[in-house]
């Protein structure tokens, strides 16, 4: 009875220490794993700004005319150069008011070379006492007539030519198509948007920082961006551009962030979240 007792005993004491042995052994593993995870806090950037990416430059593309399509040179997705024909306007009815406004300035210039000959001719009759001054007056205003008609004529032709060269639309920016209203055949109507081209090169985020960050945030400062369509992936920029005021309703900081990696996944309009780096 007495030898079982203390087997008893020493077999208790024996797992009482191996299972202090083991909740040690625990601990350390816990204490160990948090260390490197309290550093990955420490470090972690926090998203502090929200904001949208924008297009570079954008320009919505009209005509000064109104004239049908005749020809539209790009679609949706296109690349286009500054300076780029992209609508021919149907020039037909163009051309025929450039070519009866230089049949105007034709016979306006033809009659104004026979009227300054007759002026001319009769002033010297004038000078020599062969004919009247009311005379030569008649001749003096009819050239004055030709010579202004000629100066109308010419403006008309110009005015035409204008309008004409309207009939090429190009692009005033580099960029792509985002945006077409119109197909060939169709009335473009003047002043309303035909095609959209934006350039996102560089990539701008328009972002809004709460006004407690006022003292945290400088233009040149490195951010850590997010974007929410691309949640994978992490994005490097920096403040370009802080607004001098704040918002009197948001109480928020306007800032612009511009991207430093260039990639073809990131669109106008998709939605980004700013962390500033310390």
């Amino acid at each position: 009875m007495k030898k079982s007792m203390v087997g008893l005993i020493i077999l208790l004491v024996v797992g009482t220490g191996i299972f202090v042995l083991r909740g040690c052994g625990n601990n350390k593993n816990v204490q160990t794993s948090a260390i490197p995870a309290a550093d990955i806090h420490n470090k972690q950037t926090v998203y502090l700004m929200a904001g949208k990416i924008e297009a570079n430059e954008k320009a919505d593309i009209t005509s000064k005319i109104t004239a049908k399509v005749a020809v539209i040179k790009v679609d949706v997705g296109s690349f286009v150069q500054k300076g780029e024909v992209i609508i021919q306007l149907d020039s037909n009815d163009l051309q025929a008011q450039v070519t009866q406004a230089q049949a105007g300035l034709d016979s306006a210039w033809s009659n104004y070379q026979n009227a300054k000959s007759n002026y001319e001719r009769n002033q010297r009759l004038f000078n020599a006492g062969l004919i009247s001054k009311s005379q030569f007056e008649q001749y003096q205003t009819a050239f004055a007539v030709a010579d202004a008609s000629s100066k109308s004529a010419n403006a008309a032709l110009k005015i035409a030519r204008t309008q004409l060269d309207k009939g090429m639309i190009l692009s005033p920016i580099s960029g792509i198509i985002s945006a077409k209203n119109i197909n060939n055949g169709e009335l473009a109507v003047a002043g309303v948007p035909l095609v959209t081209v934006v350039n996102s090169n560089p990539i701008i985020i328009d972002a809004y920082a709460p006004a407690a960050l006022i003292t945290q945030i400088k233009t040149g400062q490195q951010v850590v961006v997010k974007i929410s369509e691309i949640p994978d992936r992490e994005f490097n920029g920096e403040i370009s551009v802080i607004a001098p005021v704040i918002d009197s309703k948001s109480k928020n900081i306007w800032v612009k962030v511009k991207l430093s990696d260039p990639d073809p996944l990131l669109k106008p309009g998709m939605f980004a979240e700013i962390a500033l780096i310390k």
